[in-house]
């Protein structure tokens, strides 16, 4: 007996919003529709408490991988805006709500089958 997976893919790509803390100024971030689960279990095994290095790279190549490219400079330049308050803590807190977000399967009932 053997199993069948059927990979899903959202309707809509996912997208978050950024915020100065004045609130003067925001940003809407656009990400790509999908990132293969391997992107995900990448970034899990780069992430290294004890190395600030290997973390931030981590987190680095989660968010660039998933913003879409045309949208990057933005956010690039938002977070490199020492006036947006945007720390390492809140990239990672960005990483992890994108592992949360692309993680979500449909409600519906699942595709799988099992083939006799």
């Amino acid at each position: 007996m053997s199993k069948s997976f059927r990979g899903y893919v959202p309707i809509e790509p996912p997208s978050f919003d950024l915020e100065s803390p004045d609130g003067e100024r925001t940003l809407t971030v656009n990400c790509v529709g999908m990132l293969p689960g391997s992107r995900f279990l990448d970034f899990m095994s780069n992430i290294d408490d004890s190395s600030p290095k290997e973390m931030a790279k981590a987190v680095y190549d989660l968010l660039t991988s998933a913003i879409r490219p045309d949208t990057w400079d933005s956010f690039k330049a938002f977070i490199d805006n020492p006036d947006n308050g945007i720390s390492m803590d809140l990239l990672g807190e960005m990483a992890g709500y994108l592992g949360e977000l692309y993680g979500k399967r449909p409600t519906a009932p699942s595709p799988l089958s099992s083939v006799g």
